[in-house]
């Protein structure tokens, strides 16, 4: 009963959002685009689908087994849901979708989506660096510019696995000055060991 009730709002939501799309508009639009381009533009959400289920299939631990074609249904399923959900919902969904089929848990499965979105939003930071052809650079470009390196910077030592951390903290505190050496090694030691709890 709950299934169908969920399916007649999400019904009565579809009607309601189609309802106003003034379709002459939309066919005027339409006539006066570039049949090439639509259908290079369209056609380009295959790839970015299928690569986007691939890196959920390569994220996911091995113990999920979550095979290619799932992952693509995933996909597929939260695209979707984030036409009519708010904010996003559709991810939220998505690992309620990954708890429910038995690949994972409740909360390892929220924490690999929230992931998913962090990668999603480093990449959107890389294109920032393409603004530096931008030829008028004043304050506020650079205090931005700022902003997003220190994010970047900060976003990418936390995607780093443990294990590189284990290896390359180490390493660092060894290149410091002597009077420095042991308080970070101390500093290193302990961002490890917060790294290897929250894994």
């Amino acid at each position: 009963m709950s299934r169908v009730l969920s399916l007649t709002v999400s019904l009565i939501v579809l009607l309601v959002i189609y309802w106003q799309i003034d379709f002459s508009g939309l066919l005027a639009v339409l006539q006066n685009c570039s049949i090439v381009w639509l259908v290079i533009s369209l056609g380009m959400v295959v790839p970015l689908t299928l690569l986007t289920a691939w890196r959920l299939q390569q994220l996911a631990p091995e113990s999920a087994f979550l095979g290619f074609a799932e992952a693509n249904r995933l996909i597929l399923a939260a695209c979707v849901l984030n036409m009519v959900l708010p904010s996003k919902m559709g991810d939220i969904a998505k690992a309620y979708f990954l708890k429910e089929r038995g690949h994972l848990d409740g909360s390892l499965s929220l924490s690999l989506v929230v992931f998913e979105k962090a990668c999603d939003l480093l990449s959107l930071l890389l294109w920032w660096f393409g603004l530096l052809l931008y030829p008028q650079k004043d304050g506020l470009f650079w205090l931005m510019t700022s902003s997003v390196v220190l994010g970047l910077g900060l976003g990418c030592c936390c995607s780093v696995p443990p294990g590189a951390l284990k290896c390359s903290l180490p390493w660092a505190s060894k290149s410091l000055p002597r009077s420095s050496g042991p308080s970070w090694k101390n500093y290193s030691l302990l961002g490890v060991k917060c790294m290897l709890f929250l894994e």
